[in-house]
């Protein structure tokens, strides 16, 4: 029998009975269904979520280990003396990242050869292999099938499986996203003239948050400018580095290890480890380190992707500035595990919620203005026909342990929307206006509801949503993130449903989410979330603007998407006392 393990069909042999290791492999024919050939498919070996859980754990302390000796081997490489926490600061997510998606293809190797003896493979030549250059480049190249099959090809090396090798030529990854719109270097520039007077007077530094330019400059005027947006756009972008195979690289496989997976974390990292933070560290950080530190820097989700701001904050940590995480997700403070919120915690002195922040030790909450905005635009809006119908997604392949659908169950994830929509009659259906996740990532489920349900309208993904929202009957979101909250604390009539052992609650968030249930917003299955809509649709207001629902809702609201006119005071507040607490109090 042969191993199908991506979705590249050059890397398949079609003379013989053909066993796929995930879904994401028949991506390419749209669906399972359409593949002619005899073929098998592997379970999902996540369906056991409290093994997910265990590995999630595991996984953690992996990354952690591994943070620990690339924070010695590296400052010995570069000839510094940074703290751990540095490191975490600049190499944290793209730990997450990479202990994550070695061990979900280990587990599903072990699964495959375990189940079926004598399978044969072909797997990617050494010479195609490609190194990424920093975490956003790794990132994209997770979500496409050539990285992964560089993976898979190393692992079965290492597990002492032979097979076939062919040369891979081709791209690993979408395009690039460092790209500037010109709208976007004309709104840098513009920043750049306003904060060059108040510059030497900032005390609190602002970037990558849930704020907009011109709220990021509201918040400069409420603070006497003492609180300014931080830019890098007169430090030159880091230029990609090739990874060169001597002995700094090479010495990565060389750190020491504990048991058969994390040795192979090490023997894998010169082929994986981002030339930014080896060949290209050195030019990076002297490069930022011509930028003026402040006592507080405040971020979001640029702790992630945005490599300067990591760096600039790593350094300034070493200065005694204080670190200010801000959420940036609806999964905070709710998903079970939530990898990215531990990593913040870890990494900030102090972090600012929507509303569940309760007594814990520098914690306090935030608001959103969003969440206001939004709020203040339905007050005024005149709703018309239309079923806003919000989906989400995630690459085929699984990234990172949090609670959602992993790899191959996001199959299921779309099961649910062909049984939400088989529910709808045809005239309902046509005023359904579904709205896809912004990115594709070829699911042959997604692909299955577009065929399935010609009536419906599939809205542009790449645009605003918010005036859908507000032009909306009535909301429909299948799944536990960000615009939930934007609809419930904007008062718009919304129905929720997801599958609850795919979407795990933390158990301090239950009731919350127990109130919705009972309010018949929250759904456990489609067939009941339509059917609602069926009842609810004439005339959503009956239900919605219900005691009952109103009251669920503000309680939901007032704890996850705190709202409040005058934002701006929350903030500036919370940053007077966090400075005023003093450094690391």
């Amino acid at each position: 029998m042969f191993l199908a393990i991506t979705a590249l069909e050059d890397f398949w042999d079609a003379s013989k009975e053909i066993l796929f290791i995930g879904s994401w492999c028949p991506a390419s024919c749209h669906s399972t269904a359409g593949f002619e050939r005899p073929y098998h498919l592997m379970p999902s070996p996540w369906d056991d979520r409290e093994r997910y859980y265990r590995a999630a754990a595991y996984v953690d302390a992996c990354s952690e280990a591994l943070l620990r000796e690339l924070s010695h081997y590296l400052n010995g490489v570069h000839g510094t003396n940074h703290s751990e926490r540095y490191w975490r600061i600049v190499l944290g997510p793209w730990l997450i990242l990479y202990t994550s998606i070695i061990y979900d293809r280990f587990v599903h190797l072990k699964a495959a050869f375990a189940e079926y003896r004598d399978l044969e493979t072909i797997g990617m030549l050494e010479s195609s292999y490609r190194v990424p250059s920093n975490f956003n480049e790794a990132a994209s190249f997770v979500e496409h099938d050539p990285y992964n099959l560089q993976i898979f090809s190393q692992l079965l090396k290492l597990l002492n499986h032979s097979f076939i090798r062919k040369p891979f030529r081709g791209s690993f990854g979408g395009p690039s996203k460092n790209a500037t719109l010109p709208r976007e270097r004309v709104l840098r520039f513009s920043e750049r003239l306003m904060r060059f007077p108040f510059q030497s007077r900032a005390k609190v530094t602002v970037r990558g948050t849930s704020l907009s330019p011109v709220q990021s400059w509201k918040l400069a005027w409420a603070t006497g400018f003492q609180a300014l947006p931080l830019d890098f756009s007169l430090v030159p972008r880091s230029v990609d580095h090739t990874a060169v195979f001597n002995k700094a690289r090479l010495g990565l496989s060389e750190l020491p290890s504990k048991d058969e997976f994390q040795h192979m974390l090490i023997v894998l990292l010169p082929t994986h480890f981002p030339t930014l933070y080896l060949e290209g560290y050195r030019v990076a950080h002297a490069r930022i380190s011509k930028v003026r530190c402040t006592p507080l820097l405040v971020s979001g989700y640029a702790w992630y992707g945005d490599e300067e701001m990591k760096l600039y904050a790593a350094r300034a940590t070493e200065g005694k500035t204080c670190l200010v995480s801000v959420q940036h997700g609806g999964g905070y403070g709710v998903y079970r595990c939530a990898p990215y919120e531990i990593h913040e915690r870890r990494l900030a002195d102090h972090f600012l919620s929507w509303g569940w922040a309760d007594d814990r030790k520098n914690n306090s909450n935030i608001v959103n203005p969003r969440f206001y905005e939004l709020q203040r635009k339905v007050r005024h809006r005149m709703a018309g026909k239309n079923i806003l119908f919000v989906a989400t997604g995630q690459p085929r392949y699984l990234n990172r342990f949090h609670s959602c659908p992993a790899g191959s169950q996001w199959d299921g994830y779309f099961d649910w929307q062909v049984r939400f929509f088989t529910k709808l009659p045809a005239d309902l259906q046509s005023f359904v206006r579904y709205r896809p996740y912004p990115i594709n990532y070829g699911h042959a489920g997604e692909f299955r509801v577009q065929r399935s349900f010609p009536t419906l309208k599939w809205e542009a993904s790449s645009g605003v949503v918010w005036n859908k929202l507000i032009e909306a009957r009535i909301v429909i979101i299948d799944h536990l993130g960000t615009t939930l909250l934007e609809t419930l604390a904007g008062n718009i009539p919304t129905i929720l449903f997801w599958d609850p052992q795919r979407w795990e609650v933390r158990d301090e968030a239950q009731r919350y989410f127990e109130r919705l249930r009972q309010a018949q917003i929250l759904w456990h299955s489609p067939e009941g979330a339509a059917e609602k809509l069926l009842d609810a649709y004439t005339d959503p207001g009956r239900w919605w603007n219900s005691d009952l629902v109103q009251s669920a809702r503000g309680e939901f609201v007032s704890r996850h998407a705190l709202t409040k006119e005058n934002w701006v005071s929350t903030w500036a507040e919370n940053l007077e006392n966090i400075a005023a607490a003093g450094f690391n109090e």
